[in-house]
């Protein structure tokens, strides 16, 4: 089970990754793309949901990201 959901999460990111051409929780512009169906705010920062894009994840506010850009892009 626990296994299954390494796999989905392992999926997930890659198929997050070849629609929006970065990670999730690093990207860039993810205000424009989320904030059409989403407030895409989420109290940390007054970036919105916006990664740095520099191709990991690496700050806390990423790392929350993370989880709400696949939410949001419906991962």
């Amino acid at each position: 089970m626990l296994a299954q959901e390494v796999i989905n999460l392992k999926n997930d990111f890659g198929n997050f990754k070849l629609k929006y051409h970065q990670f999730p929780g690093d990207l860039q512009n993810a205000s424009e793309i989320f904030n059409k169906s989403s407030n895409c705010q989420n109290g940390i920062s007054p970036s919105g949901c916006d990664g740095n894009n520099n191709g990991i994840v690496d700050t806390i506010e990423e790392s929350f990201r993370f989880w709400q850009h696949l939410s949001l892009g419906g991962f």
